[in-house]
């Protein structure tokens, strides 16, 4: 038998030899024969050896430096092939050893190949991609995994893709700073082999996509980033904003306008803000419920910030439009406020004269609206605060020095409105104090009217047995009381009889003013009223004439001894 030729030596003595983006072949004649060849790869790069078997059925493949040291190795490339596969980065420049052999006792013929890799599958990748970028790879043979580099924000959301050139089939994941994989995809739809991961992160920082392609897929592809828009520009958005709170968003790109839905009350004014974090140059547009512009502002808010005050004419819906000037971009919260009506306090621009009133608006729980008003030293008032949308209201009275001197909740248990009588002893300033009970908000309207009779035993209103006395309920919620001498054991006919009072009410206190008898109407086809009381104890009575529900007018009270 000739003896056997070893086509290569297993030493750095070899003849063989392969460049970078070349191949050659060989024969592993015997059980345990190894062929080495030389190559020359560049510090920093990275470099695919891939040890093909033709007849060899299963390749080993060993890769050494320049002193003859074994760096890597590998048996099979995956699960699918029997074929060798190293991916290696050149820690210095110069030569190196490819050493092809068989697995166990394998020979056969074989093919080895070099080639450079374009990104390296780790966190020291040079492949980078910024936001609203893209890059291109090659995936050069089954298996090999390119990776880019970039820069994410805390909170937006981003578009994170692989589009295959001559790859036909992606693969794409995404992986934090340490090399955790944090999401994959392979197919973006039912209807395209692309990858695409959608991704908000939660903390701001470097990330890393790894291209790849499906299974043994190979070919070029590009990679790209881009934004996912919080908020739409259009009445669509899903963007909302209650009066009283802020919103944050992004304006991701240049262009990018940010709408936000929100409810505002006719008659009151508002305050609406867009406020910069890392968006330098605010702007701000305000829309109506068909998307019209009616407002802008740019620099009002201070700090190129964006303010618009704004008193809509119908309740509705609006939309704020954030966006950023000059092409600024960045982070931003927009706001909306109620704007009071009136102070609470002396310096109030609310005014009332005797006999008039005037609307106001509680825009939020807690809110109180002064409204200043001169009374004369003597004169009773009737102090009112009458809700329109302001469900219950709640009245309180100051004095000059701003010290509450009177107060009402309600009327009656059935009236919330609230009403006080009250008799100033020296002639000055006062102030309304309107306000809600407890958190409730809405308008209202308060007034001021001199009292003829107050609604107390302090009254100077009298009327004698056998005669009779003229009063008028002026406002909604009057009472005139009257004193009266009676005399126990006796009985009288007490009456209150409308002039311009069309359905007056009386009652009858003792000396105390506590309530002893009461009568709204005479009859069903009569409604004047008529108390017919006999006194247990001489002394002091009131009548009090009042009106039924909400009833004004003059009318008379008349006391008649009954023999």
């Amino acid at each position: 038998m000739p003896p056997i030729i070893d086509d290569y030596a297993a030493s750095i003595a070899t003849a063989g030899s392969v460049a970078v983006g070349s191949s050659t072949s060989g024969n592993i004649e015997v059980s345990g024969d190894h062929d080495w060849f030389s190559v020359n790869l560049i510090a920093g790069q990275t470099y695919r050896i891939i040890d093909t078997g033709n007849t060899l059925s299963d390749t080993f493949l060993r890769l050494h430096n320049s002193a003859g040291t074994i760096l890597a190795a590998n048996d099979d490339a995956s699960s699918s092939t029997l074929n060798s596969l190293i991916t290696y980065t050149a820690t210095t420049s110069g030569t190196y050893y490819i050493d092809a052999s068989g697995y166990g006792t394998h020979t056969g013929s074989y093919t080895i190949s070099v080639s450079g890799d374009d990104y390296v599958a780790s966190t020291a990748t040079l492949g980078a991609v910024s936001v609203g970028g893209s890059a291109s790879g090659n995936i050069e043979l089954a298996g090999d995994h390119d990776w880019f580099s970039v820069n994410l924000t805390a909170g937006i959301s981003y578009y994170l893709s692989e589009t295959g050139n001559t790859l036909s089939d992606t693969f794409l994941r995404l992986h934090n700073s340490a090399g955790t994989v944090l999401a994959t995809n392979d197919d973006a739809s039912a209807y395209t082999l692309n990858s695409m991961i959608v991704y908000t992160p939660a903390s701001t920082g470097v990330y890393y996509l790894d291209a790849s392609g499906y299974g043994s897929h190979t070919g070029t592809y590009h990679v790209a980033v881009s934004t996912v828009d919080d908020y739409l520009a259009s009445t669509s958005t899903t963007g909302t904003v209650a009066v009283g709170s802020a919103t944050n968003g992004h304006i991701e790109t240049i262009g990018d306008h940010d709408w936000f839905s929100v409810t505002l009350t006719a008659g009151t004014t508002y305050q609406l803000r867009a406020t910069g974090a890392t968006l330098t140059d605010a702007f701000l547009t305000l829309h109506n419920s068909a998307g019209t512009a009616l407002l802008t502002d740019d620099d009002t808010g201070g700090n190129l910030n964006a303010l618009i005050t704004y008193n809509p004419s119908s309740t509705g819906v609006y939309y704020l439009d954030a966006s950023g000037v000059d092409g600024s971009t960045g982070s931003y919260s927009v706001s909306v406020t109620t704007v009071d009506d009136y102070a609470a306090t002396s310096s109030t621009t609310g005014l009332l004269t005797v006999g008039s009133s005037a609307t106001g608006n509680i825009e939020t729980a807690g809110d109180a609206d002064w409204f200043k008003v001169t009374l004369t030293g003597g004169v009773t008032y009737q102090l009112r605060e009458t809700g329109n949308t302001l469900s219950d209201p709640y009245l309180y009275l100051h004095n000059s020095a701003g010290t509450v001197v009177a107060s009402n909740d309600d009327i009656t248990a059935l009236n919330l409105n609230s009403l006080i009588t009250y008799t100033p002893s020296t002639t000055g300033i006062f102030y309304l104090d309107a306000r809600g009970y407890s958190s409730l908000t809405g308008t209202y309207s308060v007034s001021v009217f001199s009292d003829d009779y107050a609604a107390s035993t302090s009254t100077t209103g009298t009327v004698a047995v056998g005669g009779s006395a003229g009063g008028n309920i002026e406002v909604s919620g009057d009472h005139d009381w009257f004193s009266v001498n009676l005399v126990a054991g006796h009985s009288y006919h007490l009456g209150e009889t409308g002039s311009g009072l069309s359905d007056p009410y009386l009652y009858l206190h003792n000396s105390a003013g506590t309530v002893v008898a009461s009568n709204d109407d005479i009859s069903a086809a009569n409604h004047n009223s008529l108390i017919s009381y006999t006194a247990p104890t001489t002394g002091t009575y009131y009548l009090d004439a009042a009106a039924y529900s909400t009833h004004t007018g003059a009318y008379t009270v008349s006391v008649v001894g009954i023999a």
